[in-house]
């Protein structure tokens, strides 16, 4: 690996990158690596995350990990880049503070176990001029770049005027905007519900991914699953006008690709509680079936505006 690679260079090792999250990375020694990041207010994110209040988006700060932790991977198990270096599984993922238009972030990851398609393990942070920003444990795998994608058909799950918050509301309850609102309705009521979300080549995050291989990466699925947690919370009466923010991850496994015109379906347990957190236990399936895509424990925080 050479030992400072540039944009040109992190293009090439990074393929098909809904946002490039690194404008420069090097080695420091055979297990770490280190990767810099201006964060500038004209990026597509900041427009909806949020309208008149920009904060980098903490999956983001989470992509910019596990891009630098898969330039490691990759020059080692894939130099020709053809896998998919996915996260298989995330956990411990905590954001301590937020990045703001104007930041200058510094990623890190240092190697904790062997090299291996099965599941290598990392650890991974992100800094600003202030300190921490947030941190995470990542174990990436290697699997072909092949997918079958399935005809769409109607379901119990499809939108009606029933819906316990249609898209209406979600744009009333929810502070995201386009580029970075994930989710499209809720069925069921605050106790019982499934949050939807169409998975539809128009996406914004689809721009930089090569159509051969239309999956959705392992942060925005987070995303996806935060945004469904935060507005069925938002939807009770006692937190009615506040804000949910998202503030962990405890633990998040993937377990296949998310795909071009599946309909995901994303249901969570959450605890009615006092406090102003939630913790939630999401399982995030589609297309009706019962095998899941991805299992979620989250953490989020509710506040007054």
């Amino acid at each position: 690996m050479k030992s400072l690679l540039t944009p040109a260079d992190l293009t090439a090792a990074l393929p098909a990158k809904p946002y490039l999250m690194l404008d420069m990375a090097r080695p420091v020694d055979e297990k770490t690596m280190e990767g810099f990041k201006c964060v500038a207010i004209n990026e597509e994110f900041f427009v909806g995350h949020f309208p008149k209040h920009p904060i980098m988006p903490g999956v983001l700060q989470l992509e910019s990990m596990k891009q630098l932790s898969e330039l490691a991977m990759r020059d080692a198990l894939d130099p020709d880049n053809k896998l998919d270096i996915y996260i298989k599984s995330v956990s411990r993922v905590k954001f301590r503070k937020p990045v703001s238009p104007g930041d200058r972030i510094l990623v890190s990851s240092e190697r904790q176990s062997d090299f291996s398609p099965e599941g290598t393990v990392f650890r991974t942070a992100v800094r600003n001029a202030a300190g921490a920003c947030s941190e995470a444990c990542l174990t990436l795998a290697a699997r072909e770049r092949k997918v079958d994608l399935a005809f769409g058909s109607y379901n119990e799950f499809d939108l009606s005027a029933t819906a316990m918050m249609p898209p209406a509301k979600v744009l009333e309850m929810m502070p995201h905007r386009f580029p970075f609102l994930f989710i499209d309705y809720l069925v069921g009521d605050a106790e019982s519900f499934t949050a939807v979300k169409n998975i539809t080549i128009g996406e914004s995050f689809f721009k930089g991914l090569d159509p051969a291989y239309p999956v959705v990466p392992e942060s925005i699925i987070c995303e996806i699953a935060a945004q469904a947690g935060c507005a069925a919370i938002l939807s009770r009466p006692e937190n009615t006008g506040k804000l949910g923010f998202f503030m962990a991850i405890e633990q998040a496994d993937f377990h296949r690709a998310l795909r071009v015109g599946d309909q995901l379906l994303i249901k969570f347990n959450l605890p009615p509680g006092s406090s102003r957190f939630g913790k939630g236990r999401g399982m995030l399936t589609a297309n009706g079936m019962a095998d899941p895509v991805a299992e979620l424990s989250l953490m989020f925080a509710i506040v007054d505006p």
